[in-house]
Formats: structure tokens, sequence, C-alpha cells
């Protein structure tokens, strides 16, 4: 991870440590982040990415439809999408650093998937 500290001018804010070497709130989001792609590095590492969608969000998408996901609503997020074989995953991660947000995912057949993400947090489900 680079840890330089930007400009506030530039609209970003402070890196994972400050120039006094303080570590931020994004440190500790850093962390969190690493501690659950320790639970299931082993399961992504098998997987094929197959691009990201974005929802609430303005971001161009790389995955095209995948595993007939059609929607997600309740708050911006990403959604990774991998594959193995026959197997599809979805990886959805709340885009927001400071609030919580209770995902709900709607696919095609008319299924559909409730998720309680934290700030930042997100998890990997087989679909």
């Amino acid at each position: 991870y680079a840890t330089v500290t930007h400009d506030p001018a530039t609209g970003f804010g402070p890196a994972m440590a400050d120039t006094d070497g303080t570590l931020t709130p994004r440190y500790y989001a850093a962390q969190r982040v690493n501690r659950y792609l320790e639970e299931v590095g082993n399961t992504l590492l098998s997987l094929r990415h197959c691009g990201v969608k974005f929802y609430g969000y303005r971001c161009k998408d790389t995955a095209g439809a995948f595993a007939g996901l059609k929607d997600v609503a309740g708050g911006a997020a990403l959604v990774g999408c991998f594959e193995r074989e026959n197997e599809r995953y979805l990886l959805p991660v709340n885009l927001s650093e400071k609030e919580s947000a209770d995902l709900r995912l709607s696919f095609e057949d008319g299924r559909a998937l409730s998720l309680s993400l934290g700030a930042g947090e997100g998890r990997l489900i087989k679909v």
C-alpha cells in the first residue's frame, strides 16, 4: 500500500498515515479488508475474475450480464464477479466509508438476497 498524504485541495482525504506517522481511519479500514481477505483468500485464488459491476455509483461496468444479477438496491455498491467451472460467485462491497448499508441483490429469475454490510465491508457469496 502507498501511504502518501495528498493535498486536501484535491478532494482526496488522508492516506493510511498522515505526515507525522499517525494512522488514519483509512489504515484501519485496510486492516479490516486484509483480515477478511485472509478468510476468503484461498477461495478467491481458485476463481477467475470476470469483472466488476457498479450500482448507485457512476462508473463503467466491466462484467456485463453476470450470474443473472439484475439490480442492487440499498446503497452504492461495487460487485466483483468471479467463476470456477459451472460455479458463479459475487463479492458485493458497500462503497460507503462511513455508513452501513442493507443491500438487496435482485436476480433475473426472481430470487433476491438481502445483505447487511458495514461501511466498506464486502462478502463473498456463491450464487
